[in-house]
């Protein structure tokens, strides 16, 4: 789908929505992977709606999922689910809220009629963008309020740390209900006006490596993944010993969402060196939804930086820096500085709770206090 297409569609479906929802008004985005939920999300941000990305419901799992899903629309009080038709059929218990009010279902996949035109308001900067809402996968999922300044400073941060230029071109296999699913995938590229390649997390759990094959293919720059993903590819190749790709023209290969091993970025490294990858693109970040998506991620061209640690010393708040074959050593590895506009803090968690909410381009991590001279010390 060309940037053209892409307009038509979203255009057309903002206008019918335009009809059927005031401006602010919460909808709900469910849907399998593919081209039709980034039609349906632009098209509700043209039309000054809401987005809120969310898993769609699992027919096998459904007892386990539609509670979910009724968790999220009462929290967000959305008045209005886009989805497809067959996620529609089975999803009917949804369509009241708990106060009695009717939820409208719309099957985006279905032939509408065009109204007509919609002149996109302009949203101020502080006005919310989309609703970002946690895993839930140890708690009722909660929503995190992303404003438009938020989402417009992260797209600019990355697009200035992972150098992306008119060369780049971007692949994210990653759920875009998902945070970085949702800003590596769908909205970044846009902001930079590359191309943008999506693969279903389906396919990427059954093989593996298509997702490399696909960034040789499509000569992607700027891809990412959580740690396992890059651990499924080592296991991968080593069933497949005739596997053959070139990666040299990946520059960015993000890895956040989970902890971050050393020994992953050794074994890919060495296991697909010598398909044309560098050490070099290996990038650790690290970020959280409360965050938009990044807060710290390394420096573009630099090798990652691991320090190995005394684990007891750890355990006791202290960073003490021991050789790598030492014993009980533990490696960390390093996320890199905070993107540019964003501020770091490491508080006593007393200090914490006194504070505004409005720390606006700030981020307050709890942690043991020290004093400033101890920090010194151990940040050396």
């Amino acid at each position: 789908m060309t940037y053209g297409e892409l307009e038509q569609a979203v255009c057309s479906l903002a206008s019918y929505l335009a009809q059927r929802a005031r401006p602010g008004a919460k909808v709900l985005l469910l849907y399998p992977s593919g081209i039709d939920v980034v039609s349906a999300f632009w098209a509700c941000v043209y039309a000054g709606l809401v987005p809120v990305p969310a898993p769609p419901p699992d027919p096998v799992r459904r007892k386990h999922s539609l509670p979910r899903l009724h968790a999220i629309i009462e929290d967000a009080q959305a008045s209005m689910v886009l989805t497809t038709s067959g996620i529609k059929a089975i999803s009917s218990d949804l369509s009241i809220s708990k106060d009695g009010s009717q939820v409208l279902w719309l099957a985006t996949d279905q032939p509408f009629e065009l109204d007509r035109t919609v002149d996109s308001p302009q949203p101020s900067e502080i006005s919310l963008a989309y609703l970002q809402y946690t895993s839930g996968s140890t708690e009722t999922p909660r929503g995190v309020m992303i404003s438009h300044q938020n989402i417009m400073a992260q797209c600019e941060a990355l697009h200035r740390v992972a150098g992306v230029d008119a060369n780049s071109r971007s692949l994210c296999w990653l759920p875009y209900f998902h945070d970085y699913g949702l800003v590596h995938g769908l909205i970044a590229p846009f902001y930079s006006g590359i191309p943008a390649y999506l693969m279903s997390p389906l396919t990427f759990l059954r093989h593996p490596l298509w997702w490399l094959e696909a960034i040789d293919r499509f000569g992607i720059t700027h891809s990412g993944a959580p740690n396992f993903a890059y651990e499924s590819c080592i296991k991968a190749l080593r069933q497949q010993k005739d596997w053959a790709a070139h990666l040299q023209r990946w520059v960015v290969a993000s890895c956040g969402a989970e902890p971050i091993h050393a020994e992953t970025i050794n074994e890919f490294t060495e296991a697909f060196h010598v398909h044309g990858f560098a050490r070099q693109t290996f990038s650790p970040a690290y970020g959280l939804a409360e965050s938009t998506l990044v807060v710290t991620t390394k420096r573009l061209g630099e090798v990652p930086l691991i320090l190995p640690v005394a684990d007891v010393a750890l355990e006791a708040h202290r960073v003490l820096q021991v050789s790598s074959d030492a014993e009980g050593a533990r490696r960390l590895v390093g996320c890199g500085p905070p993107l540019p506009g964003t501020t770091v803090r490491i508080v006593d968690p007393v200090t914490l709770a006194g504070c505004a909410a409005d720390q606006i381009g700030e981020i307050w991590i709890a942690g043991p206090c020290v004093s400033q001279g101890d920090w010194n010390r151990e940040a050396d």
